[in-house]
């Protein structure tokens, strides 16, 4: 596989874009890096993050009343998504930012077009080193690249292409640097917690139980093995990283609360504070952040995924995500959140989807990235938040095993859809940028012609 590599740096002060672009006549090259200053402009970034904070709450709202339908348009996402670009890219910059991102763009379409193996990706880096406060924070899954010849015809980075893939890129650490796949299974240790406390919202059983079947039906292929450890308290989950049978996890998923600084699991009978009138319910303990990081002193597994469980407190959402960052500092190599509340059953598509592909030897990006695109062909494709719900936080892009040869498995781990073909011209190059939504309007659309209909992917396909 080649790639086009572009990592956009964003600063306190600065954006930097540098690129590494692996030619189809083997050459790498390396245009100079372009840097321009960061122009924060305060009427976008209000418009990005109060149509950030109406989906949070319209999903909130959904997940309590058990509605399924879509909360938006998909005009609405192109929206975020537009001026995200606008942000991250402005039409008129010292550095000429854009300028570099369309022609990096154009070379790529060209060279992907005369691949006949197609075995070319476009890969976007988005590096946050001491940005300005909360650029880290906004939705960066819904960017949205305009065409040249027409700004309603452009796409979603991620969740829309195959030929292209979208991650937060964190600096590594020299012992993620030293990590290597080994030819074994993946191995999957799925935590449940499903005590609660006034705190922390209900919980859908029933529905955790469709994530463990999905999750379980993974062991079908051959490539990953699933242990599922329910309600374990902070001494159980010690012995679950440690057993010598199975050995230790490469990837904890835990489904579970949250809140600031501190992980849901279970008290253990021996605790002082144990209810035994209630011993046959789970009953929760909250556990410091820096305790959990404790848990990893011997063994780092090399993902862990913090999934909230549906109905769960916002305050859920926003503490696993504030959780998985302060993983990354304890050097865990990739670690995934939610940045809105997600169905138990497009959680555990994505979740599948994504091991099932790691189990079979892809990098963390690309596994990322059919995740991605699984989500977002779910009806109505990509007018639904789902696919930009994921936020995958990596420090190593290298794949977590090398799968085992087996021919009768032969790319049973890589499923994935193939929507779209590749964009036939460069990202828009114009000055005007969608207005910030209208008061009382939140779902206001980017600038363009009412009676403009979304452009249709092509038909789905699977590959094998």
């Amino acid at each position: 596989m080649r790639y086009f590599d572009c990592t956009i740096t964003v600063r306190k002060s600065q954006i930097t874009l540098k690129q590494r672009l692996a030619l189809s006549d083997g050459q790498v090259e390396t245009p100079d890096p372009v840097t321009s200053p960061l122009h924060l402009d305060p009427a976008r970034r209000l418009a990005v993050e109060r149509l950030h904070y109406w989906l949070n709450y319209t999903l909130e709202k959904q997940a309590q009343t058990g509605g399924m339908e879509s909360p938006c348009k998909q005009d609405d996402l192109k929206s975020i998504g537009w001026l995200l670009f606008d942000l991250l890219l402005p039409a008129t910059d010292d550095g000429d930012l854009r300028g570099a991102f369309r022609e990096m763009y154009v070379k790529f379409v060209r060279e992907y077009e005369n691949s006949p193996e197609k075995d070319l990706r476009l890969r976007l880096h988005l590096v946050f080193d001491q940005a300005a406060e909360g650029f880290d924070t906004l939705p960066w899954e819904f960017l949205y690249i305009p065409e040249l010849t027409d700004a309603n015809e452009g796409f979603f980075f991620a969740g829309e292409r195959t030929e292209m893939v979208l991650t937060r890129l964190m600096p590594e650490s020299q012992l993620v640097k030293n990590l290597k796949p080994q030819p074994e299974k993946l191995r999957l240790l799925i935590v449940v917690v499903t005590a609660t406390d006034p705190t922390t919202g209900p919980v859908a059983l029933n529905e955790i139980e469709g994530v463990l079947k999905q999750l379980n039906g993974l062991e079908e292929a051959s490539r990953v093995s699933v242990k599922v450890l329910r309600n374990p308290s902070y001494d159980a989950f010690a012995k679950a990283l440690e057993d010598p049978d199975a050995g230790p996890p490469h990837v904890i998923h835990y489904i579970g609360h949250g809140k600031e600084g501190e992980l849901a699991l279970c008290k253990d009978p021996a605790d002082p504070d144990f209810d035994f009138e209630r011993e046959k319910d789970p009953q929760l303990r909250w556990i410091e952040a820096e305790q959990i990081k404790a848990l990893f002193a011997n063994h780092k597994p090399r993902l862990i995924f913090l999934h909230a469980c549906k109905g769960a407190a916002s305050t859920s959402l926003k503490s696993l995500d504030s959780t998985a960052r302060k993983l990354l500092a304890a050097r865990i190599p990739a670690v995934v959140a939610m940045q809105y509340s997600i169905s138990n059953r497009d959680a555990g598509m994505f979740a599948r989807s994504f091991y099932e592909s790691l189990g079979g030897g892809a990098t963390l990006d690309e596994a990322v990235k059919v995740g991605r695109l699984v989500l977002g062909e779910i009806y109505p494709r990509r007018a639904h938040p789902r696919f930009g719900t994921p936020v995958v936080y990596l420090q190593s892009r290298e794949p977590i095993v090398i799968p085992l040869a087996d021919p009768a498995l032969k790319n049973a781990a890589s499923r994935v859809i193939l929507p779209v073909n590749p964009p036939q011209s460069g990202p828009l190059n114009r000055p005007s940028q969608p207005a910030p939504p209208a008061a009382g309007s939140p779902a206001a659309a980017p600038p363009s012609p009412a009676s403009t209909p979304p452009r249709e992917p092509a038909p789905d396909g699977l590959t094998d």
